[in-house]
């Protein structure tokens, strides 16, 4: 039995795509790079969060932590 976190969580690229209103093929280029940068792992219809902090800094600002609303 898989057990989901916030840093191992269910989605898929047409998901993420609906949700932010972006093209699929913009999404699927934005899960390969964060891929490159050793932040996300993306595996089928999963993408795992490696580095929190990390996905913080490359958001430069865009990300605010739920705690600090």
């Amino acid at each position: 039995m898989t057990v989901w976190t916030a840093a191992n969580c269910p989605l898929r690229i047409s998901c993420l795509a609906s949700c932010w209103v972006y093209k699929r093929s913009a999404v699927t280029a934005t899960v390969r790079a964060l891929e490159r940068e050793g932040l996300i792992k993306a595996g089928r219809r999963v993408i795992t969060i490696l580095d929190r902090d990390g996905l913080v800094l490359f958001s430069k600002g865009a990300y605010v932590a739920p705690e600090t609303l």
